[in-house]
């Protein structure tokens, strides 16, 4: 140990320095750098940048499993209409039988405002007329599924028929017409069956 004050070199446990008789002082130089090194021993490691973007990824998973879980999976999908059937009509997937009926088909999923699932399906095809002639029209089938009412069947919403054909009488063309139960109870047939759908549902 040395004094603070002339630097002569002392013994240990005394109070006064020989040299010049100042009062030794406990915090000698010895003396801090121990207790410096001891802070430094009980003093928590500072984590390493690795460890943070560790941690932050982690964090991202359980927030992304979080969010899986309570997800609206009830949603209606078009998976879902195509591989399921119809009440009557078990011989057929709707997906099979829609497909092999109409031409340039195409599905779509999406959800109302007031939270019912739909499935649209649009399709090309040739109405027939009162005397066998023949118009391209296409349907648009809408397939639903209302989440207030239950989740474990959906069921056939609307039926549309415009007919897009240049040559159909001008009464005809360009007009889109719903089908009531009737009319689309044999749209219907006509599809699951692939036979011509024949209702002469317009009027001039």
């Amino acid at each position: 140990m040395y004094c603070n004050k002339c630097g002569n070199e002392i013994k240990e446990g005394a109070k006064f320095c020989n040299s010049c008789g100042s009062h030794v002082n406990n915090t000698s130089a010895d003396m801090i750098s121990q207790n410096m090194q001891s802070d430094a021993e009980t003093k928590p490691v500072k984590k390493s940048s690795g460890y943070k973007k560790f941690l932050i990824g982690t964090l991202v998973v359980i927030a992304l499993i979080f969010v899986w879980a309570f997800a609206d999976f009830g949603s209606l999908s078009v998976s879902d209409v195509k591989k399921s059937q119809l009440n009557g009509y078990d011989n057929l997937t709707i997906g099979k039988a829609f497909d092999e009926y109409f031409d340039d088909t195409s599905w779509e999923a999406f959800k109302t405002e007031s939270g019912i699932a739909v499935v649209e399906f649009q399709g090309t095809f040739d109405y027939k007329g009162p005397t066998s002639e023949t118009y391209a029209s296409r349907a648009t089938v809408q397939f639903a599924q209302d989440p207030a009412v239950s989740m474990d069947y959906f069921y056939v919403h609307s039926i549309k028929i415009d007919i897009t054909d240049k040559n159909a009488p001008s009464y005809m063309a360009d007009k889109g017409y719903f089908l009531d139960d009737n009319m689309g109870s044999d749209f219907i047939d006509a599809v699951f069956y692939n036979t011509d759908f024949e209702d002469w549902i317009f009027g001039p």
